[in-house]
């Protein structure tokens, strides 16, 4: 179930928000700690909701400043409101924190909400920190059976989020059947917002981002009803769903998630695509084995990392596809279940990703000059690729010893490696240029060779695809040149990976049954 929460410090505001989201809410949160205080009426709220006509059961909720509300007053106002809208909404549930059991006055209130048919949520909150034993914390917030437990920590890794999984799974089997709610607040604790099903949530939490209120979000890394209810499919999915993620640092922006839940979708698939922040590759045989994860799309800045991973794993057979072998670089990773390859098997969808719209506008490459921007792990995929294909392949980085070791791992001549600064300097026009950095992608992107002079006849090519055009395929285009951006290389790159999850996901079918920790596919087809 998605929990739609009221952000708005209007009840006009709460309006459009709840207008604009009923269509995939089941649930709607008060927030009157974020109304003004001049909007704070009982009566008024309760005619609002009267008026409003929802359809969904209430949640009350006044949340203090620790908990990262804004409750202004004292905890005797809050008693008070917290009675008054008691009587004028008998909400459906009411949400009082954990260090509030055991207080007279709190106690009372959750009683009255007992008794006009109500639940408790019994909640609490840590901002900064995911603590140490939350099974035993969440045992503490379930004590009361006929309570709701909720606890919302700050996951800030990857090692925070796989602690908070566990955390979940101990819990449910020391206290089977209560009722939890778990929250991993922030950009890593993704999971738990958009498939609360692994982790038996009761529900979700959404916040409306169809404004520009950039106090919208009532908690950090909450997303919106429409894109849990539509990409993520929340009220449908269930904890045995097979996961499929895609794993990089950034990764909030990446297109995969909806590519691929869009597909699960359309061709009846039961399967979940999340995007998972992984800030070292370290951590990813730990985060694989507690969700499980059945197959990963790699991006920034772990695709060589990956590579690797796989190599270490095998037992002395190939385990990898050849264009990962050939870039040095991995950007799916599929499990396994043959033995010899030790769970994973690897292989590099951005080579036939990037060269397919290339050779459609020029035909054939052989003999071309071409300059590749970065050392990346796509950049590895891309020179490997142009390398195969007959290309003359340079390559510039702003590390010189990274493009040495890039053109000597693909079998490139060494004096083809370059610093940054060279490309200006260049005595030849290159027929086509690829940029292969991060540079030029998010809210304020940049031009990664404003140095560089386009003659008007070269091929420029920019593997970003948000935004559509960046600044230099503008400039690029202004002076004449023809001009690929990162979308085509996404949509074709994108489907070469969904070929080999659904292999995967043919093999469970035959299988049984989504393994868990140690199961794993044969080696998939080959891209």
């Amino acid at each position: 179930m998605i929990c739609l929460c009221l952000t708005g410090d209007t009840l006009e505001a709460w309006t459009r928000q709840l207008e604009t989201n009923r269509p995939w809410i089941s649930l709607v949160e008060l927030r009157v700690d974020l109304l003004k205080p001049s909007e704070r009426d009982p009566g008024a709220i309760r005619r609002w909701w009267e008026a409003s006509n929802p359809g969904v059961p209430a949640v009350l909720t006044i949340r203090r400043v620790r908990d990262l509300g804004r409750w202004e007053g004292d905890d005797a106002q809050r008693v008070f409101l917290f009675e008054a809208l008691q009587e004028a909404l008998s909400p459906d549930y009411v949400d009082i924190e954990l260090d509030r059991r055991g207080h007279p006055l709190w106690d009372q209130i959750a009683l009255l909400v007992r008794s006009r048919g109500g639940t408790v949520i019994r909640s609490h909150h840590v901002p900064r920190e995911t603590p140490q034993d939350l099974s035993q914390l969440m045992a503490r917030l379930a004590a009361d059976p006929k309570e709701v437990a909720k606890l919302a920590v700050a996951t800030r890794s990857a090692k925070d989020l796989v602690e908070l999984i566990r955390a979940a799974d101990t819990f449910r089997q020391m206290m089977p059947g209560r009722r939890a709610i778990w929250v991993g607040m922030g950009e890593h604790g993704f999971l738990t917002r958009a498939f609360p099903a692994r982790l038996r949530s009761l529900w979700t939490y959404a916040s409306d981002s169809s404004g520009d209120d950039p106090d919208a979000v009532a908690a950090p890394g909450q997303v919106d009803a429409r894109m849990l209810a539509e990409v993520y499919r929340v009220d449908q999915a269930r904890s045995e769903w097979p996961v499929f993620a895609v794993l990089g640092a950034p990764v909030a922006h990446s297109r995969s998630p909806r590519y691929h839940n869009e597909r699960f979708a359309r061709e009846g698939i039961k399967a979940i695509y999340l995007p998972l922040r992984l800030d070292s590759f370290s951590d990813f045989s730990a985060l694989a084995q507690v969700i499980p994860l059945e197959g990963a799309s790699v991006t920034v800045p772990h695709k060589v990392s990956a590579l690797s991973f796989a190599v270490a794993v095998a037992v002395g057979a190939r385990t990898c596809g050849t264009a990962a072998l050939r870039a040095g670089a991995a950007n799916t990773l599929v499990r396994s279940t043959r033995d010899e390859c030790g769970g994973w098997y690897a292989d590099n969808t951005d080579e036939a990703g990037f060269l397919e719209p290339l050779q459609e506008l020029r035909g054939d490459l052989a003999g071309l000059r071409t300059a590749v921007i970065g050392a990346g792990g796509a950049a590895r995929a891309v020179a490997a690729g142009l390398f195969a294909a007959g290309v003359e392949v340079h390559v510039f980085n702003r590390t010189r010893s990274r493009a040495q070791e890039l053109v000597r791992d693909c079998g490139i001549a060494g004096e083809h490696a370059h610093g940054l600064q060279d490309l200006a300097q260049t005595e030849r026009p290159f027929d086509i240029l690829v940029q292969t950095t991060s540079v030029g992608m998010g809210d304020d992107p940049l031009d990664p060779i404003p140095q560089y002079t386009f003659t008007g006849e070269e091929i420029v090519y920019d593997i970003i695809y948000t935004p559509p055009e960046t600044p230099l395929l503008k400039r690029a285009r202004a002076a004449g040149c023809k001009v690929i951006n990162g979308q085509e290389m996404f949509q074709r790159q994108a489907a070469a990976q969904f070929r080999l999850f659904s292999a995967r996901l043919g093999e469970l079918s035959l299988i049984g049954g989504a393994p868990r920790s140690n199961g794993g596919p044969g080696k998939p087809g080959e891209s």
